[in-house]
């Protein structure tokens, strides 16, 4: 705990902290020469860029938060996360009218609070510039708060972690998301959104079966049939058809191949209502006879299915699709079976539920031996998990948090603990519910057909357009770099010349189906290019031309990425037409 803080004065004039903590005295900041000390930290930041935001942990008497206020971008946002209070209040009190002016301005934020850092983040932190964050400690901070620090630095590290996650499956998966998307159309007079679905399942309780390693333990009651609405992944189908239980929702949301290598065997076995992303593999939809509906968020094809979209995708994996459905459908309570998120027995999945990969194999690798680290288990001991299934569970942990008073509970016998939800025996919840199994049913509204070869070739001709558009971009943006790069001159006609372009392919844009679907790779080159970064030191000169360069490499990227898709709506009108 602080005892005590005091306000110094160092060698060089500056004023500096004295912290009495725990009994040892400490000062933040440099009493022999602070100037050396505050250019320390702006060497460890390097290059100030424009869209770069900081966290410092450390608020000392300002010295350094003075001077990155006077050195960053305007755009830029300053975060303090001071984990003393008293030091705040020092601070905070003081009768220097420049401290006080520090502390006002409108992009900084001094706090103690782990709610607030957590606004901060999801308010500037994005996936379109969590890369270029800087986290960093002052003086010797770090050293003397190192505890204190911790859960404030693993708030920020997770925020990253999952934009980073979601950003590298967005760029790997870009090219399969958008060939699965055309060729998915054509099951569009098949499909449905969840609207109608909504609380078809009021107040019923729903299972959600994962493929942890501990669903080997309890998978068999299920085939006690009891009134439960069984959520099942991909999986975890095969798993359940086993034991002959036929899951009332199938839900799968990769679009890889291996997502339909899990339910090729399976897909003619089952009646499930199968909720799909629209990126999924295309042999899925071929293969699934029973009910098909959509979570893609596309506008376009909510305005063709006539119906409302939600977005199923909170979280990034198949539990929260499945969990999100759930509570779509009005289910409570909510029970996860399998939902490990952890190496429980230095397993990776559950035997009963294991991939075609690696013969069977559900042993842990030496990799995930390697990068795996503990946490919390259901028992009150710890239990090996992974970076990205802790993210998981927190976003599920989310998830439970905003479910508006809902019961769930874990039924998984094993891995992680889940926060908000009640841990249990599935046998003894199973036994409870009731015998006679209910149905589900929605009310089902007429729309008009869809007439898909018509729609692929209105968007072919959107396409072209666009493809005209960012090619005649592209030409003016490089005028425009010419012009700049020769001399000062009057640009303000080729500003409006293309700035009216710009404004024709925001509205086409528009009418190209899954636009966000090819987009992914060109906004990881825009955010994380350092060729593109405008630098403090530039000159205005400068930081036009980098702003320029960047917006043609948008114009041409997206021109070529058009083109190129333009022949895989081609061919899927010319396999429809056949």
């Amino acid at each position: 705990m602080i005892e005590k803080v005091e306000l110094l004065k160092s060698r060089d004039g500056y004023n500096v902290l004295g912290i009495v903590k725990d009994k040892k005295k400490f000062h933040i900041g440099n009493l022999y020469n602070e100037k050396r000390e505050v250019e320390t930290f702006f060497n460890a930041i390097g290059d100030i860029v424009k869209g770069q935001n900081y966290i410092v942990f450390g608020l000392g008497y300002l010295n350094h938060i003075e001077a990155l206020l006077e050195r960053k971008h305007s755009d830029n946002k300053v975060l303090v996360i001071e984990c003393s209070r008293e030091i705040i209040d020092f601070v905070g009190h003081s009768p220097d009218d420049k401290a006080k002016l520090i502390l006002s301005n409108k992009d900084l934020l001094v706090t103690s609070s782990t709610d607030e850092v957590k606004l901060f983040l999801q308010k500037y932190i994005n996936s379109s510039n969590s890369k270029k964050l800087k986290v960093l400690p002052y003086s010797g901070y770090a050293r003397y708060f190192s505890q204190e620090i911790e859960p404030f630095y693993k708030l920020v590290r997770e925020h990253c972690i999952y934009h980073a996650i979601n950003n590298h499956t967005a760029s790997f998966f870009e090219d399969d998301w958008y060939h699965n998307s055309i060729r998915n159309l054509s099951f569009l007079n098949e499909t449905r959104t969840i609207y109608p679905y909504q609380n078809a399942c009021s107040d019923r309780p729903a299972i959600i079966v994962s493929a942890g390693p501990s669903l080997d333990k309890n998978i068999g009651i299920l085939s006690d049939e009891r009134d439960a609405v069984i959520i099942s992944g991909g999986r975890t189908l095969k798993s359940l058809l086993n034991i002959g239980v036929d899951p009332d929702f199938l839900v799968i949301m990769d679009s890889g191949k291996p997502s339909y290598e899990l339910v090729k065997d399976c897909l003619g076995s089952t009646k499930a209502k199968l909720l799909y992303y629209f990126g999924v593999p295309t042999e899925i939809l071929s293969g699934h006879q029973g009910e098909k509906i959509t979570w893609h968020q596309d506008a376009v094809i909510g305005e063709l299915l006539q119906e409302p979209l939600s977005y199923m995708g909170k979280g990034g994996s198949v539990a929260h699709a499945m969990a999100a459905l759930a509570i779509e459908l009005g289910c409570n309570p909510i029970i996860f079976i399998g939902q490990d998120l952890a190496f429980t027995n230095n397993r990776g999945h559950s035997e009963v539920a294991n991939s075609p990969w690696r013969n069977g194999d559900v042993s842990m690798t030496p990799l995930e031996t390697a990068r795996s680290f503990y946490v919390d288990d259901i028992y009150g001991g710890k239990v090996k998990t992974s970076i990205e299934w802790d993210l998981y569970r927190r976003q599920l942990e989310k998830i439970i948090e905003e479910s508006n008073g809902r019961s769930f509970i874990n039924c998984t016998e094993g891995g992680v603990n889940i926060k908000g939800s009640e841990i249990a025996t599935l046998k003894e919840v199973y036994s409870n519910l009731a015998v006679e199994k209910l149905s589900i049913s929605i009310n089902h509204s007429s729309r008009k057909a869809i007439d898909v070869v018509s729609l692929l070739r209105a968007n072919k001709r959107a396409m072209i357009k666009c493809v005209a558009l960012y090619t005649k971009a592209a030409m003016i943006n490089e005028k425009f770099i010419r012009i700049v790069s020769k001399s000062p001159f009057d640009t303000r006609a080729v500003e409006k010349e293309l700035s009216k372009v710009e404004k024709k392919i925001l509205y086409n844009n528009h009418k190209v189906l899954f636009m966000s679907s090819m987009i992914s790779k060109t906004l990881e080159v825009l955010n994380t290019s350092a060729d593109f970064d405008i630098l403090a030191s530039d000159t205005e000169n400068e930081a036009l031309l980098k702003n320029l360069t960047k917006s043609k490499y948008l114009y041409t990227a997206m021109r070529d990425k058009l083109s190129d898709n333009i022949r895989l709506v081609e061919d899927e009108i010319q396999r429809l037409s056949e």
